[in-house]
């Protein structure tokens, strides 16, 4: 035991002795041995404490280290972009690439729309009966309109949804850069989202103001199930409103109520040549039974909408009705399999776009090859390396070990001076020397030896001629200070990049971040979308007619609740109330469609990867309301244009008789019905020639 502890103590004593007796300066002849051990011992306390705080320094700074990696698989983007989000780039290739190249859609519809129901086959045995034997509360009466107006939808809704697919998919996505997949995914969903709203907001849209138009203008029914004609006396014809009565026995008429409807039932049939009364509710025939989930009213295309298909979905129900509508013979009941209840409306089916399932496919794989980037670049910050530590130091040592070994001695003569100086001032005579002579003498003498020493100093004593270490320790200076010099200006000139990451900044804090480093600031967002509802508020304010009691019902409205059979087609009441009705109409239309723009709007994702200054911010949406506001004036005005048109150019009959009248003429005892358009202004404009007349 004694033996092994006393080793290391040799050890270190004879270390210790090495390091007293250590001399590099033993060839240095104008010094002294004391002198030379105090210059090493210096020399290596100065190279250890500067070669520590070098080491410390270059362990607490951060190093920014970029790596390039030449064409990357998906794989490695993949798992690059998870470890290395905010600073990988992929350049693209291909920076625009067409949808279809990696998205796909194949919405499938509700079995409706599939169904035999609306097969022009099956709708052509429907129509095949007479309809006019029926009362307006049977349901045998608007059954064919029924399936007519639904297959209409559907085929509607597909066209729409087939031409909206068309030109999302033929649409491009550009990016410069290769996107995350999470991104990706985030941005294809945000489009498919957006196209889902739009639709569904424009089919609604459509929906409404069609209604809204035939029911304020008062279109006649070719089924007289909403007003019929009636001739009291002349030749012609006055208008007579048909009245339905809800569940609830509540009595509605079609002129005031634009959901008026019945339960649909299948009615006992009234001979042809029975006493008809046509003002007793189409001479209440018997009710046979009740019809689930479907209902008859003014119109069809009201009716059907508040219907729902519950019947068509169990074979019981068909075959029930089948007895009186033989074309359902044909007829399977509908599939079970769907999202929607059976009882949902056919509005709410519409609303849906009678769509079950959209079946997206976002295809990362495909999009990435379309992109086929050539390389990717990342960096990261590394605190500790210790192949970089060595490097710095080898770099250093060489430098500053001759600085140091330079410098030492010359710290001892001055250490020796001063001492020297203290000793010469206690035993000098007290003699009066000049003090700006003995600086000018003492700076002449310094600068003398410091030439003298260079002159003969030799960093290379081991060459053999004296001569040629002089040259080269001479050489070996001056290429010294080039190199620091070169070095200063570089490190004075170049820009050093350096990354500081600041944790949940504020807002206040990142505009201050913004303004000082607006250029290279980068701040990922948490959330790589944000709807436009939780960025933006819009609340639109209507004309003070909206909300006036001009379009109460209650209040002046009510003024034109009475008979209108014995009016003047020009007396203001006699179209006042439509007026008023169809103004109430635009009002709440109009708010409807900004209300749907609105929905639309909200759900729409703001898409960033990063944050924007607040300048950008507030110039994206501004451009965004604008164009909000274009696209709703434009989607109502050219709707509204379409609908007025439409109505004038199809002569369609109103109640009141203001466009045309219907009248009767016998041509030797054959009497002729025959609509004739109403003239104006002395008979020089005609309704049948132009939609805008103003007597």
């Amino acid at each position: 035991m004694n033996v092994a502890t006393k080793r290391p103590t040799s050890r270190i004593k004879r270390l210790h002795n090495y390091v007293l007796k250590l001399n590099i300066y033993g060839d240095e002849s104008d010094s002294t041995l004391i002198d030379q051990l105090l210059s090493t011992r210096i020399f290596l306390l100065l190279l250890f404490i500067i070669l520590l705080l070098i080491i410390v320094y270059i362990i607490l700074s951060v190093q920014t280290h970029s790596v390039t990696i030449q064409s990357p698989s998906e794989s490695t983007f993949t798992r690059l972009s998870q470890q290395y989000p905010s600073t990988l780039s992929c350049p693209c290739s291909h920076t625009s690439v067409r949808h279809d190249r990696f998205l796909s859609l194949n919405p499938q519809y509700h079995p409706i729309c599939t169904s035999r129901l609306i097969n022009q086959s099956f709708i052509s045995l429907l129509s095949s009966a007479n309809v006019s034997e029926y009362s307006i509360i049977d349901y045998r009466k608007m059954a064919t309109s029924h399936f007519q107006i639904l297959a209409l939808l559907c085929r509607t809704v597909r066209q729409m949804i087939d031409d909206s697919l068309s030109e999302l998919l033929s649409q491009h996505f550009t990016t410069s850069e290769v996107v995350s997949n999470e991104t990706f995914n985030a941005q294809m969903n945000h489009l498919v989202e957006q196209l889902k709203t739009t639709n569904i907001a424009n089919i609604k849209h459509i929906s409404d103001f069609l209604w809204l138009n035939m029911f304020y203008n008062a279109i006649l029914s070719g089924l007289g199930t909403n007003f019929y004609a009636a001739y009291a006396s002349g030749n012609t014809a006055n208008y007579t409103i048909n009245t339905y009565f809800d569940f609830s026995n509540a009595r509605c008429h079609c002129h005031g109520s634009i959901d008026c409807s019945a339960q649909a039932a299948i009615r006992k049939l009234v001979p042809s040549n029975a006493t008809v009364n046509p003002t007793t509710d189409a001479q209440n025939p018997v009710k046979l039974f009740n019809i689930a989930g479907l209902k008859v009213g003014c119109l069809p295309y009201s009716s059907l909408l508040q219907s729902n298909l519950e019947c068509f979905f169990k074979q019981s129900c068909i075959n029930r009705i089948q007895k009186y509508l033989p074309a359902l013979a044909s007829v399977s009941p509908l599939s079970a399999h769907s999202r929607f209840q059976q009882n949902a409306t056919v509005e709410h089916l519409l609303d849906q776009l009678f769509i079950e399932s959209w079946n997206q496919i976002n295809n990362f794989t495909a999009y990435f090859q379309s992109c086929s980037p050539h390389s990717c670049t990342y960096s990261y910050d590394q605190r500790f390396n210790i192949l970089y530590v060595i490097v710095k130091l080898i770099g250093i040592f060489g430098g500053l070990k001759m600085v140091l070994k330079f410098s030492a001695p010359l710290i001892v003569k001055l250490i020796r001076r001063v001492q020297t100086c203290r000793c010469i001032r206690k035993t000098v005579d007290k003699k009066e020397i000049p003090v700006q002579q003995s600086v000018k003498q003492y700076l002449a003498s310094l600068v003398q030896k410091i030439k003298t020493k260079l002159k003969t100093l030799n960093l290379f004593p081991l060459i053999s001629d004296e001569t040629d270490g002089l040259y080269s320790t001479r050489l070996y200076i001056i290429s010294y200070i080039i190199g620091i010099i070169v070095l200063v200006l570089y490190t004075s000139i170049s820009v050093q990049m350096r990354s500081i990451t600041v944790h949940e900044p504020s807002l206040s804090e990142y505009e201050r971040l913004y303004g000082k480093y607006g250029r290279t600031l980068i701040c990922p967002c948490r959330h790589l979308s944000v709807s436009y509802s939780s960025i933006i508020h819009l609340e639109a304010e209507y004309h003070q007619v909206c909300s006036s009691e001009f379009i109460d019902d209650n209040t002046w409205l009510s003024y034109f609740n009475m008979s209108i059979r014995s009016l003047f087609s020009l007396d203001f009441r006699m179209d006042g109330s439509k007026l008023f009705r169809i103004l109430q109409s635009l009002c709440r239309l109009s708010n409807e469609t900004v209300r749907n723009q609105l929905r639309v709007f909200s759900e729409t994702e703001f898409i960033n990867a990063h944050v924007v200054s607040r300048d950008t911010f507030d110039i994206q949406t501004s451009i965004l309301i604008d164009q909000l506001r274009q696209q709703t004036l434009h989607s109502f005005l050219t709707m509204f244009q379409l609908v007025r048109v439409s109505i004038q150019l199809n002569q369609f009959i109103v109640l009141g008789n203001t466009n045309s009248q219907i009248k009767r003429y016998n041509n030797n005892g054959t009497l002729i019905w025959r609509s004739v358009p109403n003239n104006y202004y002395d008979s020089n404009c005609s309704c049948g020639q132009s939609p805008t007349i103003y007597p």
